[in-house]
């Protein structure tokens, strides 16, 4: 089972396999090799995401929109991300339009900015135009839990506590949590040094879920192989994301990946290999500065990690994952870095050790043909013209080019997109309702406290007067029974 929140329907595959079936016996060309044929349609699946974690907060729409046309070009499932920034460390840092993500209101609660959510949700929008998914971690637990500690350093008292996440994944999933766009919510983050209170992670995803929010659930890991199974076991996880990071060789990777794929029932993505490029400037035994991670390296990770079973790849380069502000040995360069990795060596290594199994946004792949170049043009200029779907980006990994045949279908497909934009209005209209009645019945249980106390305190008054009143009259007699003796004659 995938955790994806875009799982492909077998109609689709279904649709494809026709497809080619009805134009070959129109064109006579009957040379399809059934073996291929069983095999295409069997072979599963691996799901390939990309990393900018910090793009939601410093890149231009332009430079959105280049990055996703690209994703789509290239077959990436989505890419993920972090609500707030990471690098910077603050929740006020400042957008391109001058809004800041967050502030913290007198209480020590979490005001989300709507003008941030307004940015978030177009960034959503373009995902989905081109069949894409982002997928959000709401806050990085290594900044901002408290409890944390800074680097192994002293203990942080950042701002995200039990008591405060509900409400930040309310706002959060209020604007969001519905959104078609949206692949999963990325709970954790980093966090190497101390273990956050899961009570923070728990009451976060009640407040998406409070909203309406369905996206699979998991929690990034730090780079500890006892810790990959952190919260496994919790409800609100649906898959295990166990980062194995930058500092290991190949063989260490495959044998934590398999560790967790053994342990756990739920599905298991490979989320977070060795970056492409990047030059840690912590204590690294492998790497370092002047010894980046290479196209090679890259491969050997992806090749190890796929045979473990994973259902899907988080690939990162150095360039993109922080939008080029220039650590671990970024250029510097901002967005233009980042854009400028695109397609890069590690990326076409990662993409080619996929192959057949990667399912391309907006494509329906269909097994090889033998057929003759005239009986193969006839079959082009037969299928569909839809090669501005998906929001009106062409996507060249689904043309047809030599022996192999890709019929491009919808980014989305229409009854299925209508389907599950019917049950998140339903499971949000639901969501309403209960916080309706939850809220009702508190306003009634405060009107009824509020009355019954009035009636108490009437009751009390009552009471006390009548007390005070009998007090009072005893007091006035005994006084006036000694005023009438005192003026009674003594007897001589």
């Amino acid at each position: 089972m995938s955790p994806s929140v875009r799982t492909r329907s077998s109609a689709v595959a279904s649709y494809g396999f026709a497809l080619l079936a009805a134009l070959l016996i129109m064109t006579g060309a009957t040379q399809i090799v059934a073996a291929e044929a069983v095999e295409a349609q069997a072979a599963s699946t691996v799901e390939i995401y990309d990393t900018a974690w910090q793009l939601p907060m410093h890149a231009s729409f332009e430079e959105i929109e280049t990055y996703f046309n690209h994703l789509q070009q290239a077959g990436f499932t989505g890419t993920w991300v972090s609500f707030f920034d990471i690098l910077k460390a603050n929740i006020n840092t400042t957008t391109p339009e001058g809004h800041v993500a967050a502030t913290i209101d007198s209480r020590g609660q979490f005001v989300v900015s709507q003008g941030y959510l307004d940015r978030v949700v177009r960034i959503l929008d373009m995902a989905e135009a081109r069949g894409l998914t982002v997928s959000i971690a709401p806050i990085w637990a290594a900044i901002y839990a408290n409890g944390r500690q800074n680097h192994c350093g002293a203990a942080n008292s950042g701002p995200l506590f039990a008591w405060n996440a509900f409400s930040l994944g309310w706002q959060i999933g209020d604007r969001i949590g519905d959104h078609a766009g949206m692949g999963h919510w990325l709970m954790g983050g980093d966090n190497y040094c101390g273990v956050e209170d899961v009570k923070i992670w728990r009451q976060l995803s009640a407040g998406l879920s409070d909203r309406g929010s369905t996206q699979p659930t998991t929690y990034h890991s730090p780079a500890i192989p006892s810790r990959h199974l952190d919260n496994v076991n919790e409800g609100w996880l649906d898959f295990a994301a166990p980062q194995t990071g930058h500092c290991q060789s190949e063989s260490n990777t495959k044998r934590q990946l398999e560790a967790v794929v053994k342990a756990t029932s739920k599905p298991v993505l490979a989320a977070e290999l060795r970056y492409e490029g990047i030059q840690p400037a912590w204590d690294c035994p492998s790497h370092g500065p002047g010894r980046p991670v290479t196209a090679t390296e890259v491969r050997k990770d992806v090749d190890v990690a796929l045979q473990t079973g994973v259902q899907g790849i988080v690939f990162g380069h150095n360039e993109r994952w922080q939008w080029g502000i220039g650590v671990h040995g970024s250029s510097g360069r901002g967005g233009a870095g980042a854009l400028a990795s695109l397609g890069s060596p590690g990326e076409k290594q990662l993409l080619d050790a996929v192959g057949s199994r990667l399912q391309k946004p907006g494509c329906n792949k269909v097994p090889k043909l033998k057929l003759g170049a005239a009986a193969l043009a006839d079959l082009n200029a037969a299928a569909p013209d839809r090669s501005n779907s998906g929001g009106g980006v062409a996507n060249p990994g689904c043309q047809v080019g030599g022996d192999r045949v890709a019929v491009e279908a919808p980014g989305v497909d229409a009854d299925e997109a209508a389907a599950k934009k019917a049950k998140r209005a339903e499971a949000r209209k639901a969501a309403k309702k209960k916080a309706a009645e939850k809220k009702a019945v508190k306003k009634a249980a405060k009107k009824a406290e509020k009355k019954a106390a009035k009636k108490a305190a009437k009751k009390a008054a009552k009471k006390a007067e009548k007390k005070a009143a009998k007090k009072a009259a005893k007091k006035a007699a005994k006084k006036a029974a000694k005023n009438a003796a005192e003026k009674t004659p003594t007897p001589s």
